[in-house]
């Protein structure tokens, strides 16, 4: 198929690569907004303590102590069952009122999965069916912003954050929030940033997909060990900071308060949503795995991302909404393609 005749963008064909592997380094600075320099937050609040997750059965997850037990590590095991029910209540759930009961045991194991909110407890530790769906679906999926596994671009998870949710403020007061979401970004100096990951945040441990790839599960994982993962800062200011980020961060994490109290919805908020239903867009993505329709759908997305690009949009949020939809759909034009290219080796 030649590309050009459908004006398709050659910068965002590199995503043909991105999608066959995990790495999710996206470039693509952003301006940041003008906020007081972050208060710096206690490292230990993030990245401290003695428990660690294990996971049985591959979807049975258990929050477990390590080392001896003693007062501090009961306590901080206590706050972490609290931190996951507060998860469930930012959902708009009423939290399990189980409360684990200590022996006095060198180790201590609880079951965590009915603490999840109810909508990600069948995901959680199971993978998507097919490439694509990443950490910023899986977040925004969390926070019930989006309600189908695909590929988000960086621009469309950028934009999607300032449109449904409101920054924390950590230079004034504000702690993140069991359910806020997690933006895990690069310093590019500026005030500009890379996205590097999003995912959830809970208290000590995070709700997170690391990857594009099919094989990478959905799953609860420590907080530092995500943070180790994508290289995240951890001198002061950087684990938690405002989106006028410590100067001396490499890296740095944004938090994001996702009540649905904060979600900007206008003319063309309704006039977006109104097109994307009307394509039965999530359908669409949801069958892409079908054999024996690829090149029709290859065809009708580009046609749906050629109609996007023309929808009269003046609010520069929801423009910065519809473009970012853009580039993550030409990502599953990408998708296609290979998936087509397999189906004419196998034919």
């Amino acid at each position: 198929m030649n590309d050009k005749k459908f004006n398709i963008s050659n910068t965002y064909h590199a995503l043909s690569l991105l999608i066959l592997c995990s790495s999710e380094l996206w470039a693509g600075n952003v301006p940041t907004s003008e906020l007081s320099t972050s208060a710096l937050l206690p490292q230990q609040f993030l990245m401290g303590g003695s428990i660690s997750v294990a996971i049985k059965n591959e979807t049975n997850f258990f929050l477990k102590s390590n080392g001896t037990y003693d007062l501090s590590g009961e306590m901080e095991f206590l706050e972490e069952i609290e931190a996951l029910k507060k998860w469930a209540e930012s959902r708009g759930e009423a939290s399990s009122s189980d409360v684990p009961h200590f022996s006095g045991s060198p180790s201590i194991e609880y079951e965590i999965s009915h603490l999840f909110p109810s909508h990600v407890r069948p995901v959680v530790g199971t993978t998507p069916p097919r490439p694509g769906p990443n950490c910023f679906n899986w977040a925004l999926m969390d926070a019930k912003i989006l309600d189908g596994q695909r590929l988000v671009s960086p621009e469309e998870w950028t934009a999607s954050l300032q449109l449904y949710c409101k920054p924390r403020l950590v230079s004034q007061g504000e702690r993140p929030e069991p359910g806020d979401l997690m933006a895990m970004r690069f310093s590019e100096g500026n005030n500009t940033f890379t996205e590097i990951h999003g995912a959830v945040f809970i208290g000590k441990t995070v709700s997170t997909k690391n990857g594009l790839s099919e094989s990478q599960p959905y799953q609860i994982s420590l907080f530092s060990s995500v943070a180790a993962l994508y290289n995240i800062d951890q001198t002061d200011g950087c684990l938690a900071a405002d989106l006028d980020y410590p100067k001396h961060c490499l890296s740095f994490v944004n938090y994001y308060d996702c009540n649905r109290k904060h979600r900007v919805k206008n003319g063309d908020f309704d006039k977006l949503k109104a097109f994307l239903d009307s394509t039965n867009i999530q359908k669409f993505m949801n069958s892409a795995g079908e054999s024996g329709k690829l090149p029709a759908r290859f065809e009708d997305l580009v046609k749906i991302i050629a109609r996007l690009r023309l929808l009269r949009i003046n609010d520069p949020l929801i423009k910065n909404l519809r473009d970012g939809m853009v580039q993550s759909f030409l990502g599953h034009l990408e998708y296609f393609r290979c998936e087509s290219y397999g189906l004419l080796l196998e034919g």
